[in-house]
């Protein structure tokens, strides 16, 4: 979701070259605008962005593409860094980013002024998309370009509007993206830690979960490696980390652990605690204080379901 223009430890820049030996943890994905407003928490409809073609093959309502991990480093078990699937942009190869922390799907348009901003604007009609069986056929929005993912080009993100349509499962494990018919639930999922959620603006805000026991209230933001906590200051430990987002905003970001408790289930997991960051302030004083925050990828590192039938995410323990 964060369009972050830069992240990077005090010490030293983090890299962001899939080739280097880390891309660094910086949390980030992309979103279709650069700001953030209570109209479009309150009104934006999830499902006028993008449409799935109605001719797509019927029987891809139940379907499973490969997960593929861009790891955080070369190391071996490296935590997760970003998602993608495979696609292919205007008839040519591609990959595509999997990210909650977008209500739409759209194609990436390059940046403006020499490369250095988001357009607030987006590209009506930008182009169609295979992902899968279904063919979109998608707005544009100016991003910062993700590098190539093992020589494909990111040609586009994969928002809740398509994401959401049905049933979903990423299984880390076996690297899957799965989709169920809408009534039919992941069985292997019923008895994994749950957390209600609804839909303010197409976003995912989960809540019945804590951060070092303190209740909270998040995105879920599969494009953010880690989880953001905001208003909280920097503890014993944690590294301090230079941030600046795509609007020219800067801040400073602490990063350590926190214990994630959900139910009786407990775990300790990376975290940005963050004082104060003036892109993401725009979402938490659209929904009058009631977001803290960003649930990301190192929270929910085996796996999670979004389970539209009960408006419930499950988190693989």
């Amino acid at each position: 979701m964060l369009p972050l223009a830069s992240a990077a430890v005090a010490s030293g820049a983090c890299g962001t070259d899939p080739d280097d030996s880390t891309v660094g943890r910086a949390p980030g994905g992309h979103v279709t605008g650069a700001s953030v407003d209570a109209g479009e928490l309150d009104s934006a409809d999830p499902q006028a962005a993008g449409g799935v073609d109605a001719g797509a093959d019927a029987t891809c309502a139940r379907g499973t593409l490969p997960l593929l991990v861009q790891p955080m480093s070369n190391a071996p078990g490296a935590p997760a860094y970003k998602l993608y699937v495979p696609a292919k942009t205007n008839g040519q190869s591609d990959v595509f980013l999997i990210d909650t922390g977008s209500p739409f799907s759209f194609l990436h348009e390059p940046l403006r002024d020499g490369g250095n901003a988001m357009a607030t604007e987006v590209v009506p009609d930008a182009g169609t998309a295979m992902v899968g069986c279904d063919l979109l056929t998608l707005q544009g929005a100016a991003v910062a370009q993700d590098p190539p993912y093992q020589g494909l080009s990111v040609g586009g993100t994969l928002g809740n509007e398509h994401l959401l349509a049905r049933p979903l499962q990423l299984d880390f494990v076996a690297r899957q993206v799965l989709w169920h018919d809408p009534g039919s639930p992941f069985a292997s999922a019923a008895s994994w830690p749950s957390m209600p959620y609804d839909r303010p603006g197409g976003f995912v805000r989960v809540r019945d979960v804590a951060f070092d026991g303190t209740p909270v209230q998040m995105f879920v933001d599969t494009g953010s490696a880690d989880s953001v906590w905001l208003g909280q200051q920097g503890q014993p430990g944690d590294t301090e980390v230079d941030g600046e987002d795509s609007q020219g905003d800067t801040f400073k970001m602490y990063l350590g652990t926190a214990t994630v408790t959900i139910g009786s289930y407990e775990e300790k997991v990376p975290v940005f605690r963050v004082p104060s960051f003036p892109y993401l302030q725009q979402a938490v004083d659209a929904l009058h204080g009631q977001l803290n925050g960003l649930f990301g990828l190192s929270s929910f590192a085996r796996g999670i379901v979004f389970d539209t039938d009960t408006q419930a995410v499950r988190v693989a323990p």
